[in-house]
């Protein structure tokens, strides 16, 4: 994997990291309306709770990769609870918010490549070390074997079975 995005990952990252002020927002506001229905306010919930919890499917120690699950799960929570709500609620929370549906689903989308980006060079890693830690054990056990043998063969000891 390349050290860093293609340009135009780069460029929807960059508006996904500039409308998180406005995701805040919706969130607030669909959190305090009345009208908005308490199970579209459940998934909203839902999100965050997984957000601040320790238990992660990916450990928010691993760095990007950590945090690109609980950005998945906050948006998810958002984009439940924006479609279990009448479609006139929640289009004038977006609107007034300053987000689109299709921002949304732009976003989400951004997530889950850059998971899959990650996912691969983790396992391609993964095999090429494999790889090397094999390929560093059969280097040492012939050499082992090579300087037992001279050795036996120098002392004249006869070789073990």
């Amino acid at each position: 994997m390349s050290a860093s995005l293609p340009e135009s990952d780069k460029e929807r990252f960059t508006a996904l990291v500039k409308r998180l002020p406005h995701y805040l927002t919706l969130t607030r506001q669909l959190l305090v309306d009345p009208k908005v229905p308490a199970t579209s306010k459940a998934f909203l919930a839902a999100g965050g709770a997984y957000a601040v919890s320790p238990i992660d499917l990916i450990p928010g120690i691993i760095p990007v990769a950590g945090q690109l699950d609980d950005a998945w799960v906050l948006l998810m929570g958002v984009r439940q609870s924006l479609r279990s709500m009448p479609r006139e609620l929640a289009d004038a929370h977006l609107e007034a918010a300053g987000v689109t549906w299709q921002d949304i689903d732009d976003d989400i989308a951004l997530v889950v490549g850059l998971a899959k980006r990650i996912g691969r060079a983790l396992i391609t890693t993964g095999v090429q070390i494999g790889r090397a830690g094999r390929a560093t054990f059969h280097f040492a056990n012939d050499t082992v074997k090579r300087v037992a043998s001279k050795a036996r063969s120098t002392t004249g000891t006869p070789p073990t079975q």
